[in-house]
């Protein structure tokens, strides 16, 4: 593969959300779900290294050309590669919060618009704010608006009725998801002592009530997780490559 095959190839992964799915693909199983992007992102990983070393010759330095056509990878890959994990920690933190798989399962396709969405917000905020990097209550903040926006968590069987809990399920996962990626660095234990706060019933309650009821933006949602992790998520205060 020459170097220009090699820079039409990872063009085309800007593409990956234009492909078209069939209607068992949309309806498939949280567990097929995982496994499928489980599998693209070792297949990705791997185009990504070939592509890095074609890219990256070891007895010269790249020139203005290269130079560009490496720029122009760094962003696609990356994009891809956010993708991927987004989706991942998405669908285990599903496994972790739904207590009936039964009833409830992950829309493959709504899924990709969520994390689509997620990607395309966060390269706005990179872009405002110059930087390439970000901290752990963005990512929640953009993703729960995301998951409010498109609800990729759906009823199995269309006709069964729902409680008044079940009906907030995808604004409910979008608070619990938050509070797991702000609780990342501490491998969940400053989560679990906030769910065992005096507080957390109260705060939920309220931020429930915003996501089903009043108006906001991702911004806005961004402000509520960095307040809430300054008392409760000491560690998500640290710039990471989403």
């Amino acid at each position: 593969m020459t170097l220009d095959e090699a820079i039409q190839k990872a063009k085309s992964f800007e593409n990956w959300s234009a492909k078209t799915e069939t209607k068992e693909q949309e309806t498939e199983s949280t567990a097929n779900v995982r496994n499928r992007y489980l599998a693209e992102l070792e297949q990705a990983e791997e185009q990504n290294k070939f592509l890095w070393n074609l890219l990256v010759p070891t007895n010269r330095t790249l020139n203005d050309d290269e130079q560009k056509h490496k720029e122009l990878l760094s962003r696609v890959l990356k994009d891809r590669y956010c993708y991927y994990k987004r989706a991942i920690t998405f669908i285990e933190t599903f496994k972790q919060f739904i207590e009936d798989c039964d009833k409830f399962y992950i829309n493959g396709s709504l899924l990709e618009d969520v994390i689509q969405h997620y990607v395309s917000d966060l390269d706005i905020l990179k872009k405002r704010y110059n930087s390439s990097c970000i901290k752990l209550p963005k990512i929640a903040g953009l993703m729960a608006n995301s998951i409010v926006r498109f609800k990729p968590i759906v009823l199995k069987n269309s006709k069964e009725n729902l409680s008044k809990k079940e009906k907030s399920i995808n604004e409910s996962f979008a608070i619990y998801h938050g509070l797991c990626i702000c609780s990342d660095f501490s491998k969940g234990v400053e989560l679990e002592t906030f769910l065992k706060s005096t507080d957390f019933n109260s705060w939920f309650d309220d931020m429930l009530y915003l996501l089903r009821n009043r108006n906001y933006t991702s911004e806005s949602l961004i402000v509520i997780f960095k307040t809430l992790c300054q008392n409760y998520f000491k560690l998500a205060d640290v710039e990471i490559d989403p």
